[in-house]
């Protein structure tokens, strides 16, 4: 997958294991830590190559950061190689706010009005500081973090 956008997606990855040696490798450890992938390859003769599937589940801290990188590892002896891949979150913040009077109804000068005002995070990203503002109530306050 080149992006993701929501809790649950899953990234999928193909790990390719080559050996660009001359000699026959054997107990090939390969691992990556993302996807709690740790597996050996037996045998592995020159010039050949072994696939391994692995997957990981997309958390909501990944979609705040905006991207998920990965990097697997291939061991024998005292050779140890890496490979790294990124992928991009595609972030939507978005924010819907309500406002509802308790009351139906007013009849005279001083009565009171109550409102309840609902701000909801509608996007797929964790948000902070958000500034709710009303003239009228002269409500002025911050929301620190909205999931």
């Amino acid at each position: 997958e080149s992006t993701f956008a929501a809790v649950g997606d899953v990234l999928n990855y193909t790990i390719v294991v080559t050996n660009t040696g001359n000699i026959t490798l054997s107990n090939v450890s390969v691992s990556d830590p993302l996807t709690g992938l740790n597996t050996v390859v037996g045998t592995l003769a020159p010039l050949a190559s072994e696939s391994i599937a692995t997957s990981y589940t997309i958390t909501q801290s990944d979609i705040d950061a905006g991207k998920v990188d990965n990097t697997a590892s291939a061991a024998v002896g005292a050779v140890n190689v890496s490979a790294s891949e990124s992928v991009t979150a595609t972030q939507s913040p978005a924010l819907s706010i309500t406002k509802t009077a308790t009351e139906s109804t007013f009849a005279a000068v001083g009565d009171v009005l109550n409102y309840t005002i609902v701000v909801t995070n509608t996007g797929n990203v964790t948000l902070n500081n958000i500034s709710v503002t009303d003239p009228l109530t002269g409500l002025n306050t911050v929301i620190g973090t909205l999931a």
